[in-house]
C-alpha cells in the first residue's frame, strides 16, 4: 500500500504515476524511525548494495521530527547499522533490493557528503530525483542531537 498521506499531497498526474508504478511490481516503500539518542544526530538511509542488478530512484521522502531543526541529504556509501525491511507496493510482489537502514551517529562523526539543506518546520513530503547506482547511498541525517526522525521511503527500482 502506498503511504495514504502522501498521496494527499500530489497532483492528480503524479498520483496516476505513482499508481501505475505500483500495479506494475517496480514501486517499493519503507517507513524508517530513528528513535532520539542523547548526544547522537539520527540518520536515515536508503542504500543500492554493491553488486545489486539494478538502478534505485528516489521519488519521495516523508519526514517528520519531534522538533524543528534543519535537516540535509548526504551522500553516503556505506551501509548504517540497522536494515528495516521494506515491501514492494504491489502486495505480494518481488521483495526490494534496496536497503532501507537507520542509525543514530556521534555528533564528532560527520558522515558522507552533504548534498542539499532543509528546514523542517513539519512533517515535509520532499520530492528528490535522486538516482542510486549499485553501491551508492543517500542519508537523510537530522541536525539536533537527542531527537527522533521519522521517514518513509517510496522508490522504483529499474534493471541496471
Amino acid at each position: 500500500m502506498i503511504l495514504p498521506s502522501l498521496l494527499l499531497y500530489l497532483s492528480d498526474a503524479q498520483r496516476a504515476s505513482m499508481l501505475a508504478l505500483a500495479r506494475s511490481g517496480k514501486a517499493f516503500q519503507a517507513g524508517v524511525e530513528r528513535t532520539a539518542v542523547g548526544g547522537s544526530l539520527s540518520h536515515l538511509q536508503l542504500l543500492n548494495p554493491a553488486g545489486s542488478s539494478v538502478r534505485v530512484q528516489l521519488l519521495y521522502a516523508w519526514i517528520s521530527a519531534a522538533s524543528q531543526a534543519n535537516l540535509t541529504f548526504r551522500s553516503y556509501d556505506t551501509a548504517l547499522a540497522t536494515l528495516v525491511s521494506g515491501s514492494n507496493a504491489l502486495l505480494g510482489g518481488a521483495a526490494p533490493i534496496a536497503q532501507p537502514r537507520f542509525e543514530a551517529i556521534p555528533t564528532a562523526n560527520i558522515v558522507g557528503v552533504q548534498l542539499s539543506l532543509w528546514r523542517l518546520a513539519s512533517p515535509e513530503v520532499m520530492e528528490y530525483p535522486y538516482v542510486l547506482n549499485p553501491g551508492k547511498g543517500l542519508v537523510i541525517k537530522f541536525e539536533s542531537t537527542g531527537v527522533s526522525l521519522i521517514g518513509s521511503f517510496f522508490w522504483t527500482e529499474q534493471p541496471t
